[in-house]
């Protein structure tokens, strides 16, 4: 088990990486998607799909969505939805290191009431 000391300095480079960052919502994937226009004479309803086009899907309660986006804002998206991704990792490792902070704090504190 890593000393309190190693668990402080990972817990405060950490901090320091994020620091005025923020969850910005966006998770999922950047897809390239063909789709239907809904024109009845249109080729693409004979199977000739237009596109493709860039469309961010994600799960919300067990539903896949899918959202349309610009072309000119797909590499936007795309560093946006890593971005977040980087950043909800970094939150998962600091809520590791809190855990394992307070265990040996606890751990700690038993072993100096045992001995007085």
């Amino acid at each position: 088990m890593k000393k309190l000391e190693e668990i402080n300095a990972e817990i405060i480079e950490l901090e320091k990486e994020i620091e005025g960052q923020h969850d910005n919502g966006l998770t999922g994937a950047l897809v390239m998607k063909y789709i239907k226009c809904g024109k009845p004479d249109c080729k693409c309803m004979q199977g000739y799909r237009h596109g493709p086009y860039p469309h961010i899907q994600y799960y919300q309660n067990g539903i896949l969505k899918t959202i349309y986006i610009k072309k000119q804002k797909t590499e936007e998206y795309r560093q946006k939805i890593e971005n977040n991704k980087e950043f909800r990792k970094t939150i998962k490792q600091l809520n590791k290191l809190y855990r394992q902070k307070i265990k040996l704090e606890r751990k700690m504190q038993n072993l100096t009431e045992q001995d007085t």
